[in-house]
């Protein structure tokens, strides 16, 4: 759990690294910025960061963890483009969650959050990729690909094909998720 201060202070770095990589950052914030100060990254006790702040501080996770990894690699990918994705990447889960009021689910099954049934239908990717083009943010088409590609591994053609960006992203949520997990 995060306290007031520490979700302020994570949200602060977020919105500081979105407006050193996107020049549009304050059209996302405004549609999006209460809903990202407060989402949580997953909605099940056991899984990570599921509490109020959870997403920000999961993302900030997600781009420490790329930016290591892309140093390691013999040939890096470009950084910024790198940065840009791990920023926006899991966007999409601003409006996914709501809390769960059903205390035996809470209890037994630690389902703080319960699934937003008014969404459309979407992958977290898509729906990132989705809300960063409506807020006129500018994405290459490899950027976009790494984006909406990284959560379908279980498609063989993404999985093959998928650009080396977005092959570290991949790695480096993976890898956040771990961090996330070992620290709870």
């Amino acid at each position: 759990m995060l306290n007031e201060e520490q979700i302020n202070q994570n949200y602060a770095r977020y919105t500081t690294g979105l407006a050193k990589y996107f020049k549009n950052s304050n059209t996302l914030l405004s549609e999006l910025g209460e809903k990202l100060l407060i989402a949580p990254a997953s909605s099940v006790k056991s899984l990570h960061c599921a509490y109020p702040g959870g997403l920000i501080e999961h993302i900030l996770e997600v781009v420490k963890c790329a930016s290591k990894i892309n140093k390691a690699l013999d040939n890096p990918v470009s950084e910024e483009s790198l940065m840009r994705v791990a920023l926006i990447s899991e966007i999409g889960k601003a409006e996914l969650y709501l809390i769960n009021t059903d205390k035996w689910q809470i209890d037994n099954q630690g389902k703080v959050y319960i699934f937003n049934e008014k969404l459309a239908s979407m992958k977290v990717g898509e729906r990132s990729a989705y809300y960063a083009l409506k807020c006129g943010l500018e994405l290459s088409d490899t950027e976009y690909q790494a984006i909406i590609n990284y959560e379908k591994e279980e498609d063989a053609s993404v999985k093959w094909h998928t650009n080396p960006i977005g092959k570290v992203l991949r790695y480096a949520i993976d890898i956040a998720i771990i961090n996330e997990k070992n620290r709870a």
